[in-house]
C-alpha cells in the first residue's frame, strides 16, 4: 500500500512541477515584454 502511495504522489507531483516550470517561464517572458515596452 505504502508503494502505491508514493507512486500516486510522485505521479502528481510531477505535473505540478511541471506547471510551475511553465509559469516561471510566462513570468519572465512577461518581464521582458515590459521592459521592451517602457
Amino acid at each position: 500500500i505504502e508503494a502505491k502511495y508514493t507512486t500516486e504522489r510522485d505521479s502528481k507531483a510531477g505535473p505540478l512541477k511541471s506547471n510551475q516550470a511553465e509559469l516561471a517561464s510566462k513570468e519572465i517572458e512577461l518581464e521582458s515584454l515590459f521592459l521592451k515596452v517602457s
